[in-house]
Formats: structure tokens, C-alpha cells, sequence
């Protein structure tokens, strides 16, 4: 089963995580943010990793575009540029890629 992590309540992310061998002690220390982490690893277990960075980075235009991308996203935005497609401006410039280097 694939998680949505943007459609997804905290308590469905922690039952998802709970059967795939997390603990709950393990779980009750952890934040949200650092629940998504593991989730998507275990997303990218099950359907390899090509699928979710590529709705990864049309979510992250989408927010671009909406004008409410934050820095954290900024952030993850620049540590995918390497999956990002040469001809595409907009997530290139936001993602900080030198002009003309790819």
C-alpha cells in the first residue's frame, strides 16, 4: 500500500508505519515531519523511487506557482535537482541550478 503523505492524517500515517514494524514507543517520540521521512522511504521501497520524486516535484510546482512554497521545500526542492528535467525553467531557477549548466 502507497501512502499519500498530502492526504493523509497523522493517525493514518502512524497505523501505516505500526504495520510495517515500527513500535509505538518509537513512534510517539517522533514528529510529524519526521513520520512523512518514513513513510516515503517506505514508498519508495514499494514502487521505486522514480515515481514519487517525479509527483514530488509537481507538487513543489504547484506550490511554486501558488506563491506559498516554503523554505524547508525550497530546501528539498535544491537536494532533487538532479531528477529535475533539463528544459524545465521554473523548478531549475527555484532549485538554484546555474543557468545554461543543464
Amino acid at each position: 500500500m502507497i501512502v499519500d503523505i498530502n492526504k493523509t492524517s497523522t493517525s493514518e500515517m502512524y497505523d501505516f508505519l505500526i504495520n510495517h514494524g515500527y513500535s509505538d514507543n518509537y513512534l510517539n517520540d517522533i514528529t510529524r515531519s519526521e513520520m512523512v521521512k518514513l513513510i516515503r522511504k517506505k514508498n519508495a521501497k514499494i514502487l521505486g523511487a522514480k515515481p514519487i520524486i517525479k509527483d514530488r516535484l509537481e507538487y513543489l510546482r504547484q506550490e511554486i506557482r501558488a506563491e506559498r512554497i516554503s523554505q524547508s521545500e525550497i530546501l528539498e526542492l535544491q537536494s532533487l535537482a538532479d531528477h529535475i528535467e533539463p528544459g524545465d525553467n521554473l523548478l531549475l531557477e527555484w532549485a538554484g541550478v546555474p543557468e545554461g549548466s543543464r
